[in-house]
């Protein structure tokens, strides 16, 4: 897997040839990254034949995702952040792009109940299929070839077994018989007949085989009823003895080493024999003796046993001293009448999933405490569900539901759902082998879906809205959402994972960060405003009072300005919550300037400048009659003045300090019918002006030129950079674009100097957002689903920007560095009762000395200055 090959092989017209060598490539070595490149190379066929030098992006944010779960694709991500620059200078740093994944497909019968069973292998495509009609045959799913069939002379089959080195396949039918193959050479090797206890049986009727496992050396078999578990010697498919239970024998277990068997019982009792003699070594029983065991777990490396009965409760027994097994925990359970469907041991042996048919429930071995719970809907019930790969998620699916659903451990938030085509899905098994599942359809179709890479698209955090704002720390290390919920997520930068969950007691409205990052300022649609320690995630101040339009921070860190539309609005002091002034105008879009000196917003068709220590209007600008302000900005590098367009499309440079207009440049008629968008650059000295089409105006705002710069669309949303280089915009597809399957909308990279487009990324999701890091050039997108994707420009005229690759959590991992383990994320709620109330036109604290939430370590300035230092 060469990047450098690829990107030629689209150059010279070789798509397809690159894709059949890589596909031959597959068939030789089985990799399964391979396929998946394969996979991902036919999804993007068009777009990188239209646009070749996009190849590096394109493959990026479809492989990052998966790259932890399918490893052998690091090198072709290294291959991509060294050549991919060449060509496009978009490089996806963190990728939110739902996998598109289709299993492989094998129709088996008419209908799932002509389907008897079906055993995974240790060759990951091949697997046995039993059918009712006695046929016992060998599938190799990718090829939908037969390689081998039993035919069982026409005995109805109970079920198939397979010893762990795949050399025996046993077969149960309804003549109380175990057929003993050869499973290579698919030959009948011994006929065993399955007999009952003496004294038991099934009253008025015939018992058949009611279960039936194997060991290393022996097969276990017992029938309905039963108290007798009958031990057969695979190697010369003779009975060796029985094992006499004190119970009918519901299910049995056999240890990894083979050595011991443990039969469940009903009245909650397990009995333990030794395989090698047959003796029987020990019997136990719970105390919810009330049911039966539906299955027993064997946890080796703890030296422990647990049994699990009917409804879920469970023992836990130390096996340790083997003829004098000790309870350590009883686990109970019951109550919710639902009956157990399924049960899983995890790969690690520190969970265990217990599916019953309206919950899943996952304890933890080390406790013997239930951390999870999920509940089924009132009308719907769990068909089968089992653990991800790495246990932190849970795929399942649903009576009646055509879907597998994947769901986060620790926020049960649904991350995936994947469409089966065939049919309702009736049956999830899982291949311990491989981390292959395979489930079954009403259809008869088998599908084998990998585990792998469902886990990888329950690596990617959502919060489940769309994305509606973005803010960004300081130090751009995190970032910080609000999607129309209670809550503020905060996401970490590097590994694209949500860190913390702030809960408000409203829907979140406004949030603002001091320039650090460490303190953040919210208001909800409750009349309240909080202040939040984003490192600890403590509410450590409330305020009740007033519906706040806007929040800002001045630049210093020291006071707050919360603006309203029906009471007067307020400069107060981060530290303590005290007022400085009032502000009795209206403003809206207002902006604090950079000296900290004054509040300017718009109020009609004004531009006022109020300061920020009285409150009071120091500075305007009146239109005259009739003449409304469009837009403004303020200028960074000028930290008195303010650039704003009225609606006679006339855009004036206005000197805030003097109150006087430095320059005043005329736009062409109309040009303002469709205002969308107004940048400027630091300096002052370029405007970009969108208007929803698919044309880009530059404005020189010291020569008053007007220059078109075409798109590649219509334009969504713009960002300009800091230096006034590159323009990043999205713009939606056109329509000769159709071809481009599931492309939403397209990222790309202007260059401002040449109007040359370096770098073009698809979008596969619906962007809500779009911010612009100006310090390392690292762009971020909101989408619609409540994920985030990052990017950053790295153009070649200014390789220094290469280094910031490497900061990357992701290409840590591609880097073969440890994988960072997704931490656990924290919610944090409101204070419940406030430490202020403002009045109409003061402030009530509920203590005497309020709580100093400064933590800037700088002795506080009494009013905001001019002078006051920025925090770095």
């Amino acid at each position: 897997m060469n990047f450098s090959w690829l990107y030629t092989m689209i150059k010279i017209g070789q798509f397809d040839k690159a894709l059949t060598d890589i596909d031959l490539a597959y068939s030789y070595t089985q990799e399964k990254e391979l396929k998946f490149l394969a996979t991902t190379l036919r999804s993007i066929k068009v777009k990188v034949l239209k646009n070749p030098a996009s190849l590096s992006a394109e493959l990026q944010q479809r492989l990052l995702p998966v790259v932890t779960s399918l490893p052998k694709l690091r090198h072709l991500l290294l291959e991509c952040d060294k050549d991919g620059p060449k060509y496009c200078s978009i490089v996806p740093l963190h990728s939110s792009m739902d996998v598109t994944y289709s299993p492989e497909r094998l129709p088996l019968c008419s209908s799932y109940m002509q389907i008897v069973e079906i055993l995974p292998t240790l060759a990951p495509n091949i697997v046995l299929v039993a059918l009712e009609d006695g046929s016992v045959s060998t599938w190799d799913v990718e090829s939908r070839q037969l390689l081998r069939q039993i035919d069982t002379a026409k005995s109805v089959v109970l079920g198939i077994r397979l010893t762990t080195d795949e050399k025996y396949l046993v077969v149960a039918t309804t003549k109380n018989t175990l057929l003993i193959y050869d499973n290579h050479k698919s030959c009948l090797l011994s006929e065993v007949e399955i007999k009952g206890s003496k004294h038991g049986g099934v009253a008025g009727g015939v018992a058949f085989i009611n279960g039936f496992t194997l060991s290393t050396h022996h097969a276990l078999a017992w029938l309905e009823a039963s108290k007798d578990v009958n031990v057969i010697d695979l190697l010369y498919g003779w009975p060796l003895y029985q094992f006499h239970c004190w119970y009918e024998v519901t299910c049995v277990q056999c240890s990894p080493d083979g050595m011991y068997a443990f039969c469940g019982q009903y009245l909650n009792t397990a009995s333990v024999f030794h395989l090698g003699n047959g003796d029987k070594l020990a019997t136990v029983t719970s105390e919810f003796s009330g049911g039966f065991v539906k299955s027993i777990l064997v946890l080796d490396t703890l030296n422990q046993m647990v049994m699990i009965d009917n409804e879920g409760s469970l023992s836990v027994w130390n096996t340790k001293e083997i003829t004098n097994p000790r309870l350590m925990e009883d686990y109970d359970c019951r109550g919710d009448d639902s009956e157990v469907v399924g049960i899983e041991l995890s790969e690690d042996q520190r969970s265990i999933l217990i599916c019953k048919a309206t919950s899943i429930e996952v304890l933890d071995t080390k406790v013997w405490k239930m951390v999870e719970k999920f509940k089924a809907k009132r009308t719907e019930r769990f068909v089968a569900a089992v653990l991800s790969k790495n246990g932190q998620s849970i795929v399942a699916s649903m009576e009646n539901t055509s879907s597998i659903f994947v769901w986060r451990r620790d926020s049960g938030q649904c991350m995936a759902s994947l469409i089966e085509i065939s049919g309702n899905i009736v049956k999830l098994i899982k291949s311990a082998h491989h981390n292959l599942l395979l489930s079954v359809a009403s259809s008869g179709v088998l599908s084998v879906w990998d585990i792998d890479i469902i886990t990888a698209m329950s690596n990617i955090d959502k919060t489940g809205k769309k994305i509606q704002t973005l803010l960004l720390s300081g130090r751009e290390d995190y970032l910080f959402t609000m999607d129309g919920s209670e809550a503020v997520h905060k996401w970490n930068f590097s590994t694209g994972f949500i860190e913390t969950i702030f809960k408000h007691e409203g829907i979140v409205e406004n949030c603002v960060l001091t320039s650090s990052g460490d303190l953040m300022v919210t208001s909800d649609d409750k009349c309240s405003q909080y202040i939040w320690q984003t490192v600890t995630g403590e509410n450590i101040f409330r305020i009740n009072g007033q519906r706040i339009s806007q929040l800002l921070i001045t630049h210093n860190d020291q006071f707050v300005v919360s603006l309203c539309e029906q009471n007067a609005s307020r400069v107060w002091r981060l530290g303590t919550g005290h007022k400085v002034c009032n502000i009795l105008v209206t403003l809206q879009h207002a902006l604090v300037t950079t000296a900290n000196t004054f509040l300017v917003g718009s109020s009609k068709n004004k531009l006022l400048a109020v300061s920020l220590w009285s409150g009071s209007v120091s500075k305007k600008f009146v239109c005259d009659d009739g003449i409304t302000i469009v837009n403004f900005k303020l200028i960074p590098d000028c930290p008195d003045c303010a650039v704003f367009i009225t609606s006679t499309e006339t855009v004036f440079i206005w000197n805030v300090a003097d109150e006087s207009v430095c320059r005043r440049v005329q736009l062409p008629p109309n040009f303002l019918k469709n205002l969308e968008d107004f940048q400027i650059s630091p300096n002052g000295k370029l405007g970009i002006v969108s208007k929803g089409d698919e044309n880009i105006n530059v404005l020189d705002l010291h020569s008053g030129k007007l220059r078109l710069v075409h798109a590649a669309g219509i334009i969504w949303r713009q960002k300009l950079s800091r230096d006034g280089r590159y323009l990043v915009y999205v713009c939606f597809r056109t329509c000769d674009e159709d071809d481009d399957a599931g492309v939403v909308s397209n990222l790309i990279v202007m260059r401002l100097a040449d109007g040359k487009s370096i770098g073009t990324c698809s979008l596969y999701k619906t962007p809500t957002f779009l911010s612009l890091c100006q310090r390392a050039l690292n762009i971020i997108i909101g989408f619609e689903d409540g994920s985030i994707g990052t990017y950053t420009v790295v153009d070649r005229v200014d390789a220094a920007l290469k280094i910031k690759i490497a900061t990357s959590n992701s290409r840590q991992i591609v880097n073969n560095a440890s994988q960072k383990v997704r931490p656990k994320c924290g919610n944090h709620s409101f204070k419940t009762v406030a430490d202020c109330v403002w009045r109409e036109s003061t402030e009530v604290f509920s203590r005497d000395s309020p709580i100093n939430v400064s933590d800037s370590g700088e002795v506080e300035s009494t009013t905001p200055t001019k002078k006051t230092e920025l925090l770095q």
